[in-house]
């Protein structure tokens, strides 16, 4: 027969799952180990953040000049490409380092947030089918393309109003 405690005396050992969010005490603990908020994770991150940007700038107009300007040819090849890249980093770094960790600070975080955000769009999605959470999912992905296109289009209305 089980033994009933009281919850006074002490508590239930913490469930974690995958999906669930870490508690304030777990980001407590990382903040105060200097994880996620670094300097070196901060400088790590600003510097991949401008290779990133550099290299998706270098890609983006010599696809323009290369295949000419009909098509977003640049913005389509960085988006897919670094969605690809973020993945495979992914399902390399995740099981095999810290979520604090340097490397994934500079590449994922830094170089690849830069380069475009559309990967960590993509594989949030992918992480969130893979967790089961289709309907959150499937408003992950209508939902950011549907309002960021409106977004697009209310913005440059705007803008050409004010001009």
């Amino acid at each position: 027969m089980p033994v009933l405690r009281s919850t006074a005396q002490s508590s239930p050992p913490r469930v974690s799952r995958e999906d669930e969010r870490p508690s304030r005490l777990d980001w407590k603990r990382r903040r105060d180990r200097g994880g996620l908020l670094s300097l070196a994770h901060l400088l790590l991150i600003g510097l991949g953040g401008a290779l990133g940007a550099l290299a998706r700038f270098f890609i983006a107009n010599v696809l323009a000049l290369w295949l000419g300007p009909h098509f977003p040819f640049g913005t389509f090849a960085v988006n897919v490409s670094g969605s690809f890249a973020v993945g495979m980093l992914l399902a390399v770094i995740v099981p095999r380092v810290s979520e604090a960790s340097e490397l994934r600070a500079f590449l994922v975080v830094g170089f690849f947030g830069a380069y475009t955000t559309f990967s960590t769009w993509s594989y949030e999605t992918l992480a969130l089918f893979q967790a089961g959470r289709f309907v959150a999912a499937v408003v992950n992905l209508g939902g950011q393309l549907a309002l960021g296109l409106a977004a697009v289009v209310l913005g440059s209305a705007i803008g050409r109003l004010l001009l």
